[in-house]
């Protein structure tokens, strides 16, 4: 690895490589004894610590989308030798795509730290595993070389396992053991697939490859594409979670401490949608065409199923985590829809799932904190006792049921408008999803706000203006998304120009393919 080359030590590569192993150096450093002191001192030092390096972080990731433009040439990029008999190579891509998920990571990871008190112990552990995991988040958003990605894209797992284990709830064994044989299940049968396709660019480009610009000059007969799309598949919809592939999802949320919930529903299960849309969708284009309607009954079939499920849950937290299952529904609606508009709406969807989720969750893990349940019976009346928890709580409660105005309302609004195009009778059932989340979001508002007050009134402690200032960034942010999408969707469009140029080259009639599918489709 030569990494005194001329070329390697440009302002793309030291930045890139400065967003990845940043965390890590930071993880080192809670190692000194300056952080091993008495249980205050070590909260603050630790959270104001971990927050620093993230929100250096959170600048730089900024500083690199909003220099973005719509020229597909406004793009950072760096590449160096890893293996060299194999063909691997550390190759990052940080464009509109990567870009608004590196940038939407380093927004949510600062919150998080500034929540560190919701946990009773062992900070340096936690803020270090947690740094880990950023650093690892967003190496599988910059590589396009497969074998990097993947060996990120595992990685980044094993700090949610430590960290549900440890600090997780009564039942955070079976949770996490759980959470990792789905997903390691999916990473492994998605290497078998990477392995052929290094395989095949021996046979076809003379050596072997990982790098995602080589791979798309691979030839495929048509077996072999559905089938390493079936695979690619399997492990990115584990991660998203595509349903049947759901049921993790709910126990790892239920079980996670706060943090770990937040990140997991804000950032991690946008890591599937994102190998869809980097990965899958670019190198079997042809297989497309042809499964996005069987991918899309899937999507709508978690929109109205976790919807459902929400309706009738006991536990605050687990009506959040089937929420979350219902809104990604809509991405995996419209992520295989080779469209402008629906690509534009599973970015926005993605963006605003992350600040809504993230908002819920920490809420949910304050109202724990304080009163040590999460059973809906246990609350009531606690807009008159917690007026700051009940404003900010209807705040994201509006945002999840995609009222005008906020983000939740344009992602689901392109979505629904780009997938009647093509399916419209799937989409019809699909805005179903609206009217059943409103049902159990307003629901779940109601019981816990207002009617009689069920705790004593002396026990209950609204929300510090410390804790209104950690949603403000989310507030702000949603309602920026909610008014003004096109500031990130212009960064964005030559990323998604690119995966549709590669699709519409590879089947120049796509929307052929759903004509005759089950007499959905009314106009071409």
């Amino acid at each position: 690895m030569e990494l005194f080359n001329a070329g390697y030590f440009t302002f793309e590569s030291v930045t890139l490589l400065f967003l990845i192993f940043s965390p890590l150096l930071g993880c080192v450093v809670l190692g000194l004894p300056f952080f091993n002191s008495a249980k205050e001192k070590a909260l603050g030092r630790v959270a104001t610590f971990s927050f620093f390096i993230s929100l250096i972080e959170f600048v730089l990731a900024g500083y690199l989308f909003f220099n973005l433009g719509s020229d597909t040439t406004l793009e950072y990029k760096t590449s160096f030798q890893l293996i060299s008999y194999l063909g691997v190579n550390f190759s990052l891509l940080f464009d509109g795509l990567s870009g608004v998920l590196v940038l939407l990571t380093t927004f949510i990871f600062p919150l998080v730290f500034l929540s560190l008190n919701l946990i009773s112990s062992s900070y340096r552990s936690y803020s270090s595993l947690m740094l880990i995991m950023e650093s690892t988040i967003i190496g599988s958003f910059l590589a396009v070389d497969l074998f990097v990605f993947y060996m990120f894209w595992e990685l980044m797992l094993l700090p949610l396992f430590f960290i549900i284990g440890i600090w997780g709830g009564d039942k955070r064994i079976h949770a996490t053991i759980k959470f990792i044989l789905f997903t390691l299940s999916g990473s492994f049968i998605m290497l078998l697939a990477i392995f052929y396709l290094a395989l095949l660019s021996k046979e076809q480009l003379g050596a072997y490859s990982f790098e995602l610009t080589n791979l798309l000059k691979l030839n495929f007969t048509y077996k072999e594409e559905f089938f390493l799309f079936l695979a690619f598949a399997f492990g990115f919809g584990v991660k998203i979670p595509v349903f049947p592939l759901h049921t993790w999802l709910p126990d790892a949320h239920v079980e996670a401490p706060t943090g770990g919930s937040v990140i997991l529903a804000a950032i991690l299960l946008k890591s599937g949608v994102y190998g869809f849309l980097r990965f899958a969708i670019q190198l079997f284009p042809r297989v497309i065409s042809d499964v996005a309607p069987y991918v899309a009954i899937l999507g709508v079939i978690a929109i109205i199923y976790a919807a459902l499920m929400a309706l009738v849950q006991k536990d605050i937290k687990r009506v959040v985590a089937y929420s979350s299952i219902s809104h990604l529904g809509y991405c995996v609606l419209g992520m295989l829809l080779i469209s402008s508009v629906t690509l534009n709406g599973v970015v926005v969807q993605m963006l605003s799932h992350g600040f809504v989720s993230a908002a819920l969750f920490l809420l949910v893990g304050m109202m724990y904190n304080r009163y040590h349940t999460k059973e809906i019976e246990a609350y009531g009346g606690m807009a008159s006792a917690s007026p700051r928890l009940a404003v900010i709580f209807f705040i994201f409660t509006l945002s999840a049921i995609a009222f005008p105005l906020t983000s939740g309302f344009v992602g689901e609004f392109l979505i629904l408008t780009g997938s009647f195009k093509f399916l419209p009778v799937l989409t019809g059932i699909a805005a179903l999803g609206l009217i059943l989340g409103a049902a159990y979001m307003l629901t779940l508002y109601k019981r816990v706000f207002f009617g009689k007050l069920n705790l004593s009134k002396e026990s209950v402690k609204d929300l510090t203006f410390r804790e209104v200032y950690l949603f403000i960034p989310l507030i702000l942010a949603t309602l920026w998304i909610g008014i003004y999408p096109q500031s990130f969707l212009d960064r964005v469009a030559p990323a998604l120009k690119i995966i549709q140029k590669e699709n519409i080259s590879n089947n120049n009639v796509y929307s052929n393919v759903l004509d005759n599918f089950a007499g959905l489709r009314i106009n071409k």
